[in-house]
């Protein structure tokens, strides 16, 4: 695990002395359902979990202005057990502005919600790299750019997934 991401960096508070993760040092936060009942069509149907389980969402919400393309994405690792509440260990929002004409991210800002350890917030800063790129080409792109210690495995997540930002926006109207 060393090295692997910012979190995980050599000598940081998620690993002990032989480099193993010190899961007991690691956060944790209790969170509500995902589905927004004032947004109806906000989120496919989810059935509940029975036993343990973990579950991954995504969204990316986007819309045309001004000749760009504004994206507001999201990302919640989280799971539960019955009876109990659900938790998350991750959760990112990733803002954007990509120009419509060219695919270039004009800009980019992740918001950390919840994360394990205090090293991992770093990534977010990190992502700046990718201003001036081409969004199509972010799933080769961003692991080179955000390799090891640059990134989060999950913010990368979140950012590799703005290479489906083209195709989406041919399906929604102008401004």
């Amino acid at each position: 695990m060393v090295d692997v991401c910012t979190g995980f960096a050599q000598g940081s508070s998620s690993l002990g002395e032989d480099g193993t993760v010190n899961s007991h040092d690691q956060s944790f936060t209790q969170v509500g359902a995902l589905a927004n009942p004032d947004d109806p069509i906000g989120w496919h149907a989810m059935p509940s979990p029975e036993g343990m389980y973990a579950r991954r969402a995504r969204r990316i919400d986007l819309w045309r202005e001004d000749g760009m393309i504004r994206v507001d994405a999201g990302f919640q690792d989280s799971g539960g057990a019955p009876g109990q509440p659900r938790t998350a260990v991750h959760e990112y929002r990733v803002y954007a502005e990509i120009d419509e004409a060219s695919g270039e991210l004009v800009t980019i800002q992740a918001l950390p919600l919840i994360l394990p350890f205090r090293e991992c917030p770093g990534a977010s800063v990190k992502i700046a790299r990718l201003v001036g790129k081409n969004v199509g080409d972010f799933r080769t792109t961003v692991p080179v750019e955000l390799a090891s210690t640059l990134g989060c495995t999950h913010l990368n997540d979140v950012v590799r997934a703005l290479a489906d930002v083209p195709a989406l926006a041919r399906h929604v109207p102008g401004d």
